[in-house]
């Protein structure tokens, strides 16, 4: 498509967007800390000042600045998923839907993001938490929020 069209990106885009195979697959990388970071901010509105930003990476173990080698952080799953990341990851979570001064409807967010790709059992986990904060935290560490 891109040599057909002439390099026009909208008309890619068109067909990427268009093409089935596109939504088929699930996600199924893992979201590096920086990316769990950002997307969190995004979908809750909150963007908290940057010395908790920084904070939550270390808590990740992705320190800004302190790559560990030129090429930058790692893009593989094995460098961000061990059992003791995962419980970082959902203390991370909790710690930060607790920080959100008003805290959004997570029902509402969980529709808005996945829509029906989001499974019953955490949209049901999410819609059954005793508070926004923990419907939001439990979003935030569901298997579908963390990856990509």
């Amino acid at each position: 498509m891109f040599r057909d069209s002439g390099g026009d990106l909208r008309r890619v885009t068109a067909a990427v967007v268009k093409e089935d195979a596109a939504w088929r697959a699930p996600l199924a990388k893992i979201r590096r800390p920086e990316e769990l970071v950002i997307a969190a901010c995004r979908v809750s509105g909150f963007t908290p000042p940057p010395e908790m930003l920084v904070n939550s990476l270390r808590s990740l173990d992705q320190m800004p600045f302190f790559a560990p080698s030129p090429a930058g952080w790692p893009d593989i799953a094995a460098a961000w998923v061990s059992p003791e990341a995962v419980l970082r990851r959902a203390q991370w979570c909790e710690r930060y839907a607790d920080r959100i001064p008003d805290p959004p409807d997570p029902v509402a967010i969980a529709e808005q993001a996945f829509g029906e790709a989001l499974p019953a059992e955490t949209a049901d986990a999410i819609r059954l938490a005793p508070s926004r904060r923990a419907g939001l935290a439990l979003l935030l560490a569901s298997p579908q929020f963390q990856r990509r």
